[in-house]
Protein backbone atom coordinates (compact mmCIF):
# COMPACT_ATOMS: atom_id res chain seq x y z
CA UNK A 1 0.00 0.00 0.00
CA UNK A 2 0.99 3.03 -0.96
CA UNK A 3 1.84 5.81 1.88
CA UNK A 4 -0.93 7.97 0.37
CA UNK A 5 -3.30 5.05 0.19
CA UNK A 6 -2.30 4.82 4.12
CA UNK A 7 -2.84 8.57 5.07
CA UNK A 8 -6.22 8.19 3.43
CA UNK A 9 -6.88 5.49 5.10
CA UNK A 10 -5.95 6.93 8.74
CA UNK A 11 -7.96 9.85 7.25
CA UNK A 12 -11.10 7.57 7.26
CA UNK A 13 -10.50 6.11 10.32
CA UNK A 14 -10.23 9.49 12.37
CA UNK A 15 -13.42 10.47 10.54
CA UNK A 16 -11.68 13.58 9.44
CA UNK A 17 -11.98 15.57 6.89
CA UNK A 18 -9.32 14.87 3.15
CA UNK A 19 -7.29 17.89 2.83
CA UNK A 20 -6.33 18.64 -0.97
CA UNK A 21 -3.02 16.10 -1.47
CA UNK A 22 -5.79 13.27 -0.23
CA UNK A 23 -8.44 14.57 -2.19
CA UNK A 24 -6.28 14.43 -5.23
CA UNK A 25 -5.11 11.70 -4.32
CA UNK A 26 -8.85 9.82 -4.33
CA UNK A 27 -9.13 10.46 -7.97
CA UNK A 28 -6.45 8.19 -9.16
CA UNK A 29 -6.95 4.99 -7.05
CA UNK A 30 -9.94 3.62 -7.50
CA UNK A 31 -9.83 1.84 -3.73
CA UNK A 32 -9.35 5.16 -1.63
CA UNK A 33 -12.43 6.65 -4.12
CA UNK A 34 -14.61 3.90 -2.62
CA UNK A 35 -13.86 4.04 0.18
CA UNK A 36 -14.77 7.52 0.82
CA UNK A 37 -17.96 7.07 -1.25
CA UNK A 38 -18.79 4.69 1.23
CA UNK A 39 -18.29 6.74 4.19
CA UNK A 40 -20.01 9.96 2.69
CA UNK A 41 -19.69 13.49 1.71
CA UNK A 42 -18.02 14.25 4.85
CA UNK A 43 -14.51 13.68 4.03
CA UNK A 44 -14.86 15.12 0.81
CA UNK A 45 -16.41 18.74 2.28
CA UNK A 46 -15.69 18.81 5.59
CA UNK A 47 -18.58 20.59 6.75
CA UNK A 48 -18.88 20.88 10.33
CA UNK A 49 -22.54 20.86 10.33
CA UNK A 50 -22.67 17.33 9.37
CA UNK A 51 -19.62 15.86 11.61
CA UNK A 52 -22.41 15.09 14.35
CA UNK A 53 -21.67 11.95 15.87
CA UNK A 54 -25.43 10.94 14.76
CA UNK A 55 -24.04 10.07 11.53
CA UNK A 56 -21.12 7.62 12.99
CA UNK A 57 -23.13 5.16 14.53
CA UNK A 58 -21.52 1.94 15.72
CA UNK A 59 -22.93 0.01 12.54
CA UNK A 60 -21.18 2.38 10.61
CA UNK A 61 -17.85 1.91 12.58
CA UNK A 62 -18.04 -1.68 12.47
CA UNK A 63 -18.79 -2.27 8.72
CA UNK A 64 -16.46 0.36 7.42
CA UNK A 65 -13.97 -1.60 9.84
CA UNK A 66 -15.09 -4.62 8.08
CA UNK A 67 -14.83 -2.74 4.73
CA UNK A 68 -11.10 -2.34 5.42
CA UNK A 69 -9.46 -5.78 6.72
CA UNK A 70 -10.57 -6.65 3.63
CA UNK A 71 -9.65 -4.79 0.91
CA UNK A 72 -5.94 -3.77 2.95
CA UNK A 73 -4.11 -6.96 3.05
CA UNK A 74 -4.07 -6.80 -0.84
CA UNK A 75 -3.32 -3.40 -1.16
CA UNK A 76 -0.09 -4.60 0.72
CA UNK A 77 0.68 -7.28 -2.00
CA UNK A 78 2.16 -5.04 -4.55
CA UNK A 79 1.31 -7.94 -7.74
CA UNK A 80 -0.81 -7.48 -10.66
CA UNK A 81 -4.35 -8.35 -9.32
CA UNK A 82 -3.54 -5.50 -6.58
CA UNK A 83 -3.08 -3.17 -9.16
CA UNK A 84 -6.22 -4.35 -11.12
CA UNK A 85 -7.99 -4.23 -8.13
CA UNK A 86 -7.73 -0.73 -7.44
CA UNK A 87 -8.78 0.48 -10.54
CA UNK A 88 -12.46 1.93 -10.66
CA UNK A 89 -15.32 0.27 -10.62
CA UNK A 90 -16.10 1.44 -13.74
CA UNK A 91 -12.87 1.01 -15.20
CA UNK A 92 -13.27 -2.97 -13.95
CA UNK A 93 -16.52 -3.52 -15.60
CA UNK A 94 -15.38 -2.02 -18.58
CA UNK A 95 -12.51 -4.40 -18.42
CA UNK A 96 -14.71 -7.72 -17.57
CA UNK A 97 -17.13 -6.34 -21.05
CA UNK A 98 -14.40 -6.30 -22.96
CA UNK A 99 -13.15 -9.66 -22.09
CA UNK A 100 -16.60 -11.86 -22.86
CA UNK A 101 -17.18 -9.60 -25.94
CA UNK A 102 -13.55 -10.16 -27.07
CA UNK A 103 -13.92 -14.39 -25.97
CA UNK A 104 -17.80 -14.47 -27.58
CA UNK A 105 -16.26 -12.67 -30.75
CA UNK A 106 -13.55 -15.20 -30.96
CA UNK A 107 -15.91 -18.05 -30.44
CA UNK A 108 -18.30 -16.78 -33.41
CA UNK A 109 -15.90 -16.01 -35.72
CA UNK A 110 -13.49 -19.02 -35.67
CA UNK A 111 -15.60 -21.99 -33.92
CA UNK A 112 -19.03 -20.96 -35.03
CA UNK A 113 -21.73 -23.47 -35.18
CA UNK A 114 -22.56 -25.29 -38.60
CA UNK A 115 -25.88 -24.90 -38.22
CA UNK A 116 -26.32 -21.48 -37.73
CA UNK A 117 -27.59 -20.22 -41.19
CA UNK A 118 -30.77 -22.54 -40.60
CA UNK A 119 -31.52 -21.11 -36.78
CA UNK A 120 -35.01 -19.01 -36.69
CA UNK A 121 -33.42 -15.55 -36.08
CA UNK A 122 -35.32 -14.29 -33.42
CA UNK A 123 -35.12 -17.41 -31.39
CA UNK A 124 -31.40 -17.03 -31.59
CA UNK A 125 -31.43 -13.49 -30.95
CA UNK A 126 -34.11 -13.66 -28.04
CA UNK A 127 -31.55 -16.40 -26.55
CA UNK A 128 -28.71 -14.38 -26.89
CA UNK A 129 -30.09 -11.37 -25.04
CA UNK A 130 -31.85 -13.38 -22.24
CA UNK A 131 -28.33 -14.58 -21.75
CA UNK A 132 -26.72 -11.53 -22.40
CA UNK A 133 -28.77 -9.55 -19.46
CA UNK A 134 -28.21 -12.49 -17.00
CA UNK A 135 -24.94 -11.87 -17.63
CA UNK A 136 -24.28 -8.49 -17.48
CA UNK A 137 -26.39 -8.11 -14.31
CA UNK A 138 -24.23 -10.96 -12.57
CA UNK A 139 -21.28 -9.34 -13.64
CA UNK A 140 -22.64 -6.15 -12.40
CA UNK A 141 -23.63 -7.19 -8.81
CA UNK A 142 -20.63 -8.86 -8.73
CA UNK A 143 -17.90 -5.69 -9.27
CA UNK A 144 -19.89 -3.41 -7.51
CA UNK A 145 -18.06 -1.85 -5.01
CA UNK A 146 -17.58 -3.44 -1.40
CA UNK A 147 -19.78 -1.21 1.04
CA UNK A 148 -22.72 -1.64 -1.27
CA UNK A 149 -22.17 -5.61 -1.24
CA UNK A 150 -24.10 -7.73 -3.44
CA UNK A 151 -27.92 -7.48 -3.22
CA UNK A 152 -29.12 -11.30 -3.65
CA UNK A 153 -32.36 -9.88 -2.16
CA UNK A 154 -32.81 -6.87 -4.19
CA UNK A 155 -34.91 -6.88 -7.40
CA UNK A 156 -31.24 -6.82 -9.71
CA UNK A 157 -29.88 -9.82 -7.40
CA UNK A 158 -33.48 -11.96 -7.71
CA UNK A 159 -33.38 -10.52 -12.00
CA UNK A 160 -29.90 -12.07 -11.77
CA UNK A 161 -29.82 -15.47 -10.41
CA UNK A 162 -33.39 -16.50 -12.27
CA UNK A 163 -31.86 -15.37 -15.71
CA UNK A 164 -28.77 -17.27 -15.11
CA UNK A 165 -30.74 -20.12 -13.77
CA UNK A 166 -33.78 -20.46 -15.47
CA UNK A 167 -32.70 -19.31 -19.23
CA UNK A 168 -30.08 -22.18 -19.85
CA UNK A 169 -32.87 -24.72 -18.67
CA UNK A 170 -35.66 -22.95 -20.64
CA UNK A 171 -33.15 -22.92 -23.99
CA UNK A 172 -32.05 -26.67 -22.99
CA UNK A 173 -36.25 -27.82 -22.91
CA UNK A 174 -36.93 -25.78 -26.28
CA UNK A 175 -37.58 -28.10 -29.34
CA UNK A 176 -35.12 -28.66 -31.95
CA UNK A 177 -34.77 -25.21 -34.11
CA UNK A 178 -34.52 -26.94 -37.60
CA UNK A 179 -34.55 -30.74 -38.83
CA UNK A 180 -31.30 -30.99 -40.34
CA UNK A 181 -29.89 -34.17 -39.75
CA UNK A 182 -26.57 -33.31 -38.82
CA UNK A 183 -27.51 -31.30 -35.79
CA UNK A 184 -29.70 -34.63 -34.89
CA UNK A 185 -26.62 -35.94 -33.73
CA UNK A 186 -25.62 -36.00 -30.00
CA UNK A 187 -28.11 -39.19 -28.83
CA UNK A 188 -27.09 -42.89 -29.37
CA UNK A 189 -23.34 -44.02 -28.93
CA UNK A 190 -22.64 -40.14 -29.53
CA UNK A 191 -24.23 -38.97 -26.93
CA UNK A 192 -21.50 -39.34 -23.87
CA UNK A 193 -19.02 -37.95 -25.99
CA UNK A 194 -20.96 -35.37 -27.44
CA UNK A 195 -22.62 -33.79 -24.42
CA UNK A 196 -18.64 -34.28 -22.49
CA UNK A 197 -17.17 -32.14 -25.02
CA UNK A 198 -19.63 -29.30 -25.08
CA UNK A 199 -19.48 -29.79 -20.84
CA UNK A 200 -16.01 -29.48 -21.01
CA UNK A 201 -16.39 -26.76 -23.62
CA UNK A 202 -18.75 -24.78 -21.43
CA UNK A 203 -17.54 -25.44 -18.28
CA UNK A 204 -13.67 -24.64 -19.34
CA UNK A 205 -15.55 -20.98 -20.71
CA UNK A 206 -16.76 -20.84 -16.61
CA UNK A 207 -13.89 -21.86 -15.14
CA UNK A 208 -12.04 -18.83 -17.27
CA UNK A 209 -14.91 -16.17 -16.46
CA UNK A 210 -14.46 -17.33 -12.61
CA UNK A 211 -11.01 -16.43 -12.86
CA UNK A 212 -11.07 -13.19 -14.72
CA UNK A 213 -13.80 -11.90 -11.60
CA UNK A 214 -11.76 -12.77 -9.04
CA UNK A 215 -8.76 -10.95 -10.41
CA UNK A 216 -11.56 -7.66 -10.80
CA UNK A 217 -13.47 -8.48 -7.81
CA UNK A 218 -12.09 -5.97 -4.77
CA UNK A 219 -12.34 -8.59 -1.95
CA UNK A 220 -11.08 -11.82 -4.43
CA UNK A 221 -14.49 -13.00 -4.05
CA UNK A 222 -13.81 -13.46 -0.40
CA UNK A 223 -18.01 -13.19 0.11
CA UNK A 224 -19.72 -16.02 -0.40
CA UNK A 225 -21.81 -14.25 -2.17
CA UNK A 226 -19.95 -12.59 -4.46
CA UNK A 227 -18.39 -16.09 -5.23
CA UNK A 228 -22.17 -17.37 -5.72
CA UNK A 229 -22.53 -14.66 -8.40
CA UNK A 230 -19.55 -14.88 -10.03
CA UNK A 231 -20.02 -18.93 -10.52
CA UNK A 232 -23.21 -18.52 -11.98
CA UNK A 233 -22.17 -15.54 -14.38
CA UNK A 234 -19.58 -17.63 -15.85
CA UNK A 235 -21.65 -20.62 -16.11
CA UNK A 236 -24.11 -17.87 -18.11
CA UNK A 237 -20.90 -16.86 -20.26
CA UNK A 238 -20.13 -20.39 -20.92
CA UNK A 239 -24.14 -21.40 -21.86
CA UNK A 240 -23.74 -18.13 -24.33
CA UNK A 241 -20.84 -19.72 -25.54
CA UNK A 242 -22.06 -22.54 -26.15
CA UNK A 243 -25.38 -21.24 -27.98
CA UNK A 244 -22.64 -19.74 -30.68
CA UNK A 245 -20.58 -22.88 -30.83
CA UNK A 246 -22.65 -25.97 -30.89
CA UNK A 247 -25.44 -26.99 -33.36
CA UNK A 248 -26.92 -29.82 -31.89
CA UNK A 249 -30.18 -29.41 -31.16
CA UNK A 250 -31.71 -32.21 -29.30
CA UNK A 251 -32.82 -31.55 -26.15
CA UNK A 252 -31.24 -34.60 -24.95
CA UNK A 253 -27.88 -32.91 -25.45
CA UNK A 254 -28.57 -29.49 -24.32
CA UNK A 255 -29.74 -30.36 -20.92
CA UNK A 256 -26.45 -33.34 -20.87
CA UNK A 257 -23.89 -31.44 -22.06
CA UNK A 258 -25.31 -27.39 -22.17
CA UNK A 259 -27.55 -26.88 -18.88
CA UNK A 260 -25.05 -29.41 -16.80
CA UNK A 261 -22.69 -26.38 -16.62
CA UNK A 262 -24.91 -24.50 -15.02
CA UNK A 263 -25.66 -26.97 -12.40
CA UNK A 264 -22.60 -28.05 -11.46
CA UNK A 265 -21.78 -24.35 -11.46
CA UNK A 266 -24.94 -23.77 -9.09
CA UNK A 267 -23.74 -26.74 -7.04
CA UNK A 268 -19.76 -25.19 -6.53
CA UNK A 269 -21.97 -22.11 -6.12
CA UNK A 270 -24.04 -23.51 -3.43
CA UNK A 271 -21.09 -24.83 -0.78
CA UNK A 272 -19.63 -21.07 0.51
CA UNK A 273 -23.03 -20.31 0.84
CA UNK A 274 -24.28 -23.04 2.92
CA UNK A 275 -20.77 -23.07 4.84
CA UNK A 276 -21.42 -19.38 5.50
CA UNK A 277 -24.96 -20.55 6.64
CA UNK A 278 -23.78 -22.78 9.28
CA UNK A 279 -21.25 -20.94 10.56
CA UNK A 280 -23.61 -17.74 11.11
CA UNK A 281 -26.39 -20.50 12.90
CA UNK A 282 -23.40 -22.00 15.24
CA UNK A 283 -22.94 -18.38 16.04
CA UNK A 284 -25.81 -17.59 17.06
CA UNK A 285 -26.46 -20.34 18.77
CA UNK A 286 -23.35 -19.87 20.83
CA UNK A 287 -24.22 -16.77 22.13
Amino acid sequence: MSADCRQVHDAIRARRSLDSDERAHTLGCGACAELVDGLGALLITGDPARSNTDTNTDADTARFEALFRSLEPDLERANLATRVRAQSTPRRIAALAIFVAGCLAMVGLTMARFDLALVPLPRMLTSVLALAIGLSLAGLLTLRPLYRGPRLGGWDGVAALTLCAAVPAVIALLPPAHDHPASALGVGDDFIPEALSCFGFGFSLTALMFGVVWVLSRDALASPRRAALAALAGATFGNLALILHCGLVMPVHKLAGHLSVTVAAGLAASIPLVLSSIRAVRSRRSK
